[in-house]
């Protein structure tokens, strides 16, 4: 959702700096870039190449032609296909977790092995000393 917020706000941006406006295609591709494809596990939306997937495609551009933006067609696509279809995890609820927990565990090995360090270079010095 932040990513969404963060391509709908450059959008109007470049809009409002007198961008050229991106096509409905290249607004599609972008969020099919960023949906895990139902019908292909493991790929993205944009590198399934099954019969539903082109149909899936085909409504996100019907979709942003009939003028819903970027966020509703993803809103969309979440209700109908749930929020696991997206590629990147909301930075909210459990998508928060995702992105917190290796955040963590990294700073806590980072800390366990400044720790080591430490100790193992005070041991060092006192075996200097004696």
């Amino acid at each position: 959702m932040t990513r969404l917020l963060l391509v709908t706000l450059a959008l109007a941006l470049s809009v409002a700096c007198g961008a050229r406006q991106p096509t409905t295609d290249e607004q599609a591709q972008a969020i099919e870039r960023e949906v895990w494809s139902p019908y292909c596990p493991g790929r993205l939306l944009v590198d399934c190449t099954t019969r539903q997937a082109r149909e899936l495609r085909s409504e996100i551009e019907n979709r942003l032609e009939r003028g819903e933006r970027p966020d509703e067609v993803i809103e969309w696509i979440k209700r109908n296909h749930g929020s696991e279809a997206l590629a990147r995890p909301e930075a909210s609820g459990f998508g928060l977790a995702v992105w917190l927990v290796p955040a963590a565990i990294f700073l806590v090995g980072a800390a366990l092995v400044a720790g080591f360090v430490r100790r193992s270079t005070k041991a060092s010095a006192l075996e200097r000393d004696l």
